[in-house]
């Protein structure tokens, strides 16, 4: 088991990608917090994952509001002790061009997308320092590298998230914090259902 004894916060780890990655890390041991506004299929995911035999927390958490971020660092570090890894995963998508799109619906993606990566990384990576070293997993996505038609403030949120990899990983690598970017395509989710439709 590649992670047993570690710990991992999962953002928007109730559904699609973020419950992929909480029931794979399970599965090699990581006791595993799922951090979603979504308190429903946040708490189904946190029960699969304990009837497989693992160590699951749900915490109902948005990423975009700082107090409820803190709170969710203090339960997970409470119950577990420690934060080795963090996957800011939690996203939003809305279609629109920059001309379609209201103030409110920008600010709800960039909000959710790169500030929550933001918020939930500021209150992480001092538990990690502490402890001596940990890694990031920032999800972004192809549409933050190369863009896509009609979806404006999801590619600024991603194209955000891989620019803000490149700067954590070179600010805390001193601190034996790896930051990493995965950013993948259009994948079957309820989100991907929605790009599609």
């Amino acid at each position: 088991m590649k992670l047993r004894r570690k710990s991992a916060v999962i953002t928007g780890g109730a559904m699609g990608i973020g419950k992929a990655i909480a029931q794979l890390f399970s599965s090699e041991g990581c006791r595993v917090v799922i951090a979603d506004v979504n308190e429903e299929k946040g708490a189904e995911s946190q029960e699969e994952i304990e009837e497989r035999g693992g160590s699951s927390l749900f915490i109902r958490c948005d990423v975009a509001r700082a107090d409820e971020v803190r709170n969710m660092v203090q339960k997970a570090v409470s119950v577990y002790g420690s934060i080795n890894i963090l996957v800011n995963n939690a996203g939003i998508w809305r279609p629109g061009r920059v001309t379609d799109l209201t103030e409110e619906t920008w600010d709800q993606v960039l909000n959710t997308n790169l500030k929550g990566n933001f918020l939930v990384s500021k209150e992480i990576i001092p538990h990690m320092q502490k402890d001596g070293g940990g890694s990031i997993i920032n999800v972004a996505s192809v549409a933050g590298l190369v863009g896509s038609r009609e979806a404006s403030a999801y590619n600024a949120s991603k194209g955000g998230i891989v620019n803000l990899t490149r700067a954590m990983a070179l600010d805390f690598a001193k601190d034996n914090i790896r930051v990493n970017c995965i950013c993948p395509g259009l994948i079957e989710s309820a989100q991907g259902d929605m790009v599609v439709a």
